[in-house]
């Protein structure tokens, strides 16, 4: 396996082959600066921090609109009225809370990494950002986690513990996993994890997946169809560049649990063939999601998971209608 260099420039995440229940934890306060709005609205509203497209009492403006028979009187904009002749009253947003669930893939394709530190910690950087953002926007969390020889679900809870609980079921899982792993099959496939969410999951929940989807399959793709039907769903694919290109021109060691092989990286040909195929296996899984309407984000293992995070869930400028 190779070897991972840690980055100065990038102090804000967890680095290495391995997570720290402490770094997970200390993600809460780079997450305040995100604000996640999955672009799907749900059909159940309820007391949080999502803002719906009905109008009424709540705690956001919206709008000023001509006075209509059955509006509070309580709300009429007396200045706008004054100037026009015409009653007008002040709408407002109501708030919905909306369940996020995350699922998080810690099996041992994920075990890999070859700068500044591995797809399974990347993984879980992303899921602990999520985790605290969407607490933090007043709705209830929760988790699917795929361990290589493990899963685990917790249902959504709207808690600081049920966050905690989450994250150190996760550091548990990402701590177990090991290099003689990679021989030997997962106990469980992503297609499982994700008949097990179409079967708990509640309609209106936001859904988090987190992997690199090596194994996703016909059959995974029909139970996220069934998912995205009620749902939000998002996907963020996990990647090292080393699974894109390879490395410079030479001979190289590399293993997979107690098998090593030489790799032969001089000709030009096995070069691009390579490249074409890594590309081939993107655009595929672009266009399968793309087809179920699922935002896909790509994540590689140098990128700074806030600063990604950031340009996907920004901050809604003062005044701006949300979705």
């Amino acid at each position: 396996m190779t070897s991972v260099t840690r980055h100065q420039d990038l102090p804000r995440a967890l680095s290495g082959p391995y997570t720290s229940l402490d770094g997970l934890i200390a993600s809460r306060r780079e997450a305040e600066a995100l604000v996640l709005r999955p672009s799907r609205r749900a059909t159940r509203l309820l007391a949080g921090g999502h803002q719906s497209r009905l109008r009424g009492r709540g705690m956001d403006f919206a709008e000023v609109r001509g006075y209509q028979p059955g509006d509070d009187v309580r709300h009429i904009d007396w200045r706008v009225t004054a100037r026009t002749t015409i009653a007008h009253t002040k709408t407002f947003t109501e708030e919905r809370e909306r369940p996020a669930l995350i699922l998080c893939d810690q099996r041992a394709p994920m075990f890999f990494g070859s700068r500044v530190r591995f797809k399974s910690v990347q993984a879980a950087n992303i899921a602990a950002l999520l985790a605290w953002a969407a607490l933090r926007g007043k709705d209830r969390v929760g988790g699917l986690l795929l361990g290589h020889d493990a899963m685990s679900q917790s249902k959504p809870q709207h808690s600081d513990r049920a966050v905690l609980t989450l994250l150190s079921k996760l550091n548990e899982y990402n701590r177990a996993l090991r290099r003689e792993q990679l021989a030997s099959p997962a106990r469980h496939s992503l297609s499982e994890a994700l008949c097990d969410l179409r079967r708990t999951t509640k309609t209106g929940t936001s859904i988090f997946l987190i992997s690199d989807f090596s194994d996703l399959q016909d059959e995974g793709l029909r139970h996220l169809y069934e998912l995205c039907q009620h749902n939000s769903v998002w996907a963020f694919a996990i990647y090292d560049p080393l699974e894109r290109d390879l490395p410079p021109a030479g001979s190289y060691r590399v293993c997979a649990g107690s098998r090593e092989a030489e790799v032969d990286t001089r000709s030009a040909r096995r070069r691009a063939q390579f490249a074409a195929a890594a590309q081939q296996r993107c655009t595929a899984l672009q266009s399968a999601l793309t087809r179920l309407g699922i935002p896909l984000v790509e994540v590689a293992t140098t990128d700074d998971p806030v600063s990604t995070l950031s340009r996907v869930f920004q901050r809604p400028r003062r005044g701006a209608a949300s979705a």
